[in-house]
């Protein structure tokens, strides 16, 4: 397999196999490309769920809703 293979499971890595897991990991050891975009994909992933968590306190929420009226 080519970077370009490994790089669609880096994105899809909660949904691949445990097969192709074990494959993207030794590549992983191999690779810095492929390491560093893991790295960062798995940073981005981290920063999505925290942000998604977070509420909107509703003072918050009237004051952005009187900036965007």
């Amino acid at each position: 397999m080519e970077c370009s293979d490994f790089e669609k499971d880096i994105f899809l890595f909660s949904e691949i196999s445990d097969e192709q897991k074990v494959a993207l990991k030794l590549h992983l050891e191999n690779c810095a490309n492929c390491s560093t975009l893991f790295n960062e994909v798995v940073k981005m992933d981290r920063l999505v769920k925290e942000m998604a968590i977070q509420e909107i306190v509703p003072a918050n929420a009237a004051k952005l809703t009187s900036r965007i009226m």
